[in-house]
């Protein structure tokens, strides 16, 4: 068994977009590319994928990632669930576990794991989209709070993190337009202007300064 976990909290794409209350039909392909780019970076960073969910959606998304392991998500607090979860990847024998959403940019997890220590890599809005962890950190996790605004600040200050540069990620109809100039989003910046809820005009406008920064094929994460 691989060292390294990546674990993957979710849900159904139709559930995330429902209970964020974003337009159902455009924005679930953006959630099933974010799942598929997530087990694709773990693999590639020689890191074992695991999709955390409760037990009803776990038929859903093994269409999206039919080859991650699973472990199932407790009824608890959202602290509660990242420390049980995360302390049953530890439990598992892995000796690093990194734990992000569905709502964040997959991106190269090798130096997150290969740098040996604590990584935090913050969201813009203050959150935490990747937390990177060598021991089991299960007080921290779980008072952590939804959308709390210090969570990577107050994460990196009690790990002794490593503090990666920090993205967008997808919590309202207004993140999916700052995400359409976010690098870190320039994988699915395809998917991401059909589901914007911008107007026609203003994906007009960007898509050709975006287009010229990123390739027609999406760049195969390594």
């Amino acid at each position: 068994m691989s060292s390294r976990a990546l674990v993957i909290f979710c849900r159904t794409p139709e559930a995330e977009a429902r209970a964020k209350r974003l337009p159902v039909a455009r924005t679930v392909p953006v959630f099933e590319a974010v799942i598929a780019g997530w087990v694709r970076a773990a693999r590639n960073a020689g890191a074992e994928p695991v999709i955390a969910c409760a037990p009803e959606h776990r038929a859903r998304l093994s269409e999206i990632a039919p080859t991650a392991s699973w472990i199932e998500q407790p009824t608890a607090s959202f602290g509660g669930r990242l420390s049980a979860v995360t302390t049953e990847a530890f439990r598992r024998g892995f000796d690093a576990v990194a734990i992000t959403g569905m709502d964040t940019p997959p991106m190269d997890l090798a130096p997150v794991f290969d740098c040996g220590t604590n990584v935090v890599v913050p969201a813009k809005d203050g959150g935490v989209n990747l937390i990177g962890l060598v021991v089991d950190a299960a007080g921290l996790l779980a008072s952590l709070r939804p959308r709390q605004h210090d969570a990577a600040s107050h994460c990196a200050r009690v790990l002794e993190a490593i503090v990666f540069d920090a993205a967008t990620d997808l919590d309202d109809e207004g993140d999916f337009r700052r995400a359409l100039h976010d690098p870190a989003w320039s994988a699915i910046y395809h998917l991401l202007a059909r589901a914007s809820i911008a107007t026609r005009v203003e994906v007009t406008l960007f898509a050709p300064v975006i287009e010229s920064l990123v390739p027609r094929a999406p760049p195969a994460l390594h």
